[in-house]
This record gives structure tokens, C-alpha cells and sequence, in this order.
């Protein structure tokens, strides 16, 4: 079955010349702001590109992918709101559980009831139905709707960075704007786009209210919208950014503490954080299967047994028959962090969006060797300490890292799981490099 026809390119040129005219009237409004004047006109055009290019690459070089039935899933829904504008409205606002009965009354075009029967995987579907509507049901035109909605956390958190670590704008266009994974898989029409744009939105709306109290009210909706989002489609994005944002708010306030209260208060702070985390683990394990030792274990075997063949498969050295808790895979957690952070390496590429995903651990293992020589091992880390939200941020990293390295071993999935901590990473790397050279100069 073919997904992207003729009318998917006419459709898209018209969609792409109300962007970009769009995107233009808001850069001559803002004619005075640097960054809306230098990089929103070019990080939208690249979102554009990178998603042509995802509807492309899953079209005719991958032949296929969850995003079609995603897709498919929005149209089915769409094609109703002609029949019975109710039944629509019903299929894209209610919860599944409600809709038991039309739901399964339904002949839904991709038959695999995947799609329909999860939450996370119907709530792609609901946002395309509604795109749809003004898409004509073409798949491309779609796609780039759902690059804009991703586009919005991005633009937010890159434009609110710039606020925070000053001088930094390069290195924070190249994390946000033109990396090549959050151009390509952070534009196709599917979960990833949107879990990114929907992290990078909670973490600019929880930093405004609790460490630089900003625009309370705004930022309290925005919260709550990113957190249900996010909650539905990958609930341990946001889990992973607790004990992170716990950490800033805490540092934040000792920062402004004499050095006699420091030296009583962050003790105190890091006991309580340390069991926060042990706390967490607990949380995660018992009510979230993602990350439950059971899955973990049946992801791994079944991983390792179906696609090594493949040479799509990496293995930690985890042996399942070991595994009893999550604290048993501590061990693996800094294994699990270099395997997100670098892999695979240019030898385990075995297609188009691996090898891209390698040429990028590549430029990350040169960075990280470049600050670790220029700092001398210790000034990198002092320079992270020092600034309570960079320290944050890099410690989200981590702890996402690990649990998305230790989830999959499979380089496939582990180039889109790990999406929603690459900006942060590739900022946090750079603007600790941009610190060590003003040091230096």
C-alpha cells in the first residue's frame, strides 16, 4: 500500500508557503529580537525538510513503520467526522475505555489493533484525525503539521536557554535547532516529535515557575498540558526529570544561602535527593512496565534472540538469569549511558539512519574528549556544579540515558528512545566547552 502520492507534494507546497509566509510576518513583527530575526525562519525550514525527508524515508527506504499506523489510525477517525461529526468527536476527545463499543464497531484501515487498544499508541492517531481535517488526509502535509507542534517546545526551550546561559547561541542553535536526529526524527508524524517538543515545553514552564518564577500562571497550564501529554505517551520522561528539577530548585535556593548555611543545608539536600532516587526506582518499577525487571529482561532476550541476526542488537553484558530488581542492573547503568551518549559506533551502522546516528556519537566522543583534556578532568564538572540548572539538566541526561540504554538493545529503538534527551545533551557538552574556552582566553 502506498502512503505518499502526488497530491501529498501539491498539498505540502501550498501548507510550506503559509508557514514560511507566516514565519516571515513573524520575524518582521519582531524585527528588533536577534534570535527570532537570525533562527526562527531556519529552524522552521529545517523542520520542514527533516520532515519531508521522515515521510520519505519511511516510504520507500524503510517500507514502513508505527508511523503509517499512526497515520492510518487519525484517518479512519477523520473519514467518521463526515458520517457522524458525534462519533468523531467522540473517537478524538474520549478515553479509550468509553469508546469500547464504537471503537470495535469501527473498520479501521490498519487492521493491526495495536493502535487502538493502547493509549500511548491511539494518542498519535487523535492529533492526526484533527490535522487531517485540514490536511485533506495526505500523509506528507501531516507529517510537517506534526514537525510545528514539535517545533514549539523547541523554539521555546531554545529561546529561554539563550536568556539563561548567555553568549551561547550557536551552541545552543546547533543542540535544538540543527542537529541532525532532532531535525529527522523529531519531525515525522508520530510519538517521538511530539514527546520532544512536549519535554523541551515542561522543562522551560517548571524552570519559569520554581527556579526563575516567571509568568506563574501561563507556565502552570503549560505544565499540566506537557505533564498529561507526556504522562500518556512515555510516562518515564517526565519521572526521569524529577529528581533533576528537584536538584535545581534545591541548589538554587542554597545558592542564595551564606557559605555556613551551604555547608549545613547541602548535605542535607543530597541525603534527601539520594532517597528521592532509591524512592523513584521503586515507583518506576512497580507501576510503570516500561521499566518494570520483568520487561526489561523480556526486552533484552527477545532483542538479542530476534535481531542479532540482524546486526541490529548490542549487548551490555546483561545475563537475565541475574537480574532480580532494578538495583541489580546498576552496574550496567554507565555502560547503558555510553551506548545512548555514542552508540553505535561507525562500524555497527547498518543503514541510512544509524549511520547518521553514528557520524553523531562520533562528534559527541570528540566534544566530550575535548572538554575532558581542556578542562583537565575537574573544571568541567566545577563549571556544571556552579550553574544549578546546567547541573540539572545534566544529570536528566544521565539518568534518561541509563534507563533508555538499559530498556532496548536494539540500535533501532535506541536512536528514537533516546530523542528526548539529545538536545540537552549536545547543550550541556557545548556550553561547558564555550565556558572552558572564555576561562582560558
Amino acid at each position: 500500500m502506498g502512503y505518499i502520492f502526488w497530491y501529498d507534494w501539491v498539498i505540502s507546497f501550498f501548507l510550506i508557503t503559509i508557514i514560511l509566509i507566516w514565519s516571515f510576518r513573524i520575524v518582521k513583527k519582531n524585527k528588533h529580537d536577534h534570535l527570532i530575526k537570525t533562527y526562527f525562519v531556519r529552524g522552521i525550514s529545517l523542520k520542514i525538510l527533516g520532515a519531508l525527508a521522515f515521510g520519505v524515508y519511511h516510504a520507500y527506504v524503510y517500507g514502513g513503520g508505527d508511523t503509517f499506523g499512526y497515520f492510518l489510525t487519525g484517518k479512519t477517525i477523520t473519514q467518521t467526522f463526515f458520517n457522524s461529526p458525534s462519533n468523531f468527536f467522540n473517537l478524538t476527545f474520549y478515553p479509550l475505555e468509553k469508546n469500547a463499543e464504537l471503537i470495535n464497531s469501527i473498520n479501521w484501515i490498519w487492521e493491526d489493533d495495536i493502535m487502538y487498544k493502547s493509549e500511548a499508541n491511539y494518542f498519535p492517531g487523535r492529533i492526526a484525525a484533527v490535522l487531517q481535517l485540514f490536511t485533506f488526509q495526505a500523509y506528507l502535509p501531516t507529517c510537517i503539521l506534526f514537525s510545528m507542534i514539535s517545533y514549539w517546545g523547541i523554539w521555546k526551550c531554545f529561546k529561554y536557554f539563550n536568556e539563561l546561559f548567555k553568549n551561547n547561541e550557536k551552541a545552543l542553535a546547533i543542540s535544538f535547532l540543527y542537529f541532525p536526529t532532532i531535525v529527522f526524527w523529531g519531525s515525522g508524524l508520530g510519538k517521538d516529535s511530539i514527546t520532544l517538543g512536549a519535554i523541551c515545553g515542561l522543562i522551560v514552564c517548571a524552570f519559569q515557575i520554581f527556579i526563575t518564577k516567571e509568568r506563574i500562571v501561563k507556565n502552570i497550564i503549560g505544565l499540566i498540558l506537557m505533564l498529561s501529554t507526556l504522562f500518556i505517551l512515555k510516562p518515564y520522561v517526565p519521572l526521569a526529570f524529577l529528581m533533576p528539577l528537584l536538584l535545581a530548585i534545591s541548589f538554587s535556593y542554597v545558592g542564595r544561602k551564606s557559605n555556613l548555611a551551604k555547608i549545613i543545608i547541602i548535605p542535607v539536600v543530597l541525603g534527601l535527593l539520594i532517597i528521592s532516587f532509591f524512592i523513584l526506582s521503586t515507583v518506576i518499577e512497580n507501576n510503570f512496565q516500561q521499566f518494570s525487571t520483568e520487561t526489561i529482561t523480556d526486552r533484552i532476550v527477545t532483542s538479542n534472540q530476534n535481531l542479532q541476526a540482524a546486526g541490529s542488537a548490542f549487548d551490555l553484558g546483561i545475563k537475565p538469569e541475574n537480574i532480580n530488581g532494578i538495583v541489580d542492573m546498576a552496574p550496567f547503568f554507565p555502560k547503558a549511558v555510553v551506548a545512548t551518549w555514542y552508540r553505535p559506533w561507525i562500524w555497527e551502522a547498518k543503514n541510512p539512519a544509524m549511520l547518521l546516528s553514528a557520524l553523531e556519537g562520533l562528534f559527541l566522543i570528540i566534544i566530550s574528549l575535548i572538554i575532558i583534556f581542556r578542562g583537565i578532568i575537574l573544571k568541567p564538572f566545577i563549571i556544571i556544579l556552579t550553574s544549578p540548572i546546567l547541573f540539572s539538566l545534566f544529570i536528566y541526561v544521565i539518568i534518561f540515558s541509563g534507563l533508555i540504554g538499559l530498556s532496548t538493545s536494539n540500535f533501532g529503538t535506541l536512536v528514537r528512545y533516546k530523542l528526548p534527551c539529545m538536545p540537552f545533551l549536545v547543550a550541556v557538552l557545548l556550553i561547558t566547552l564555550q565556558k572552558l574556552k572564555r576561562k582560558a582566553a
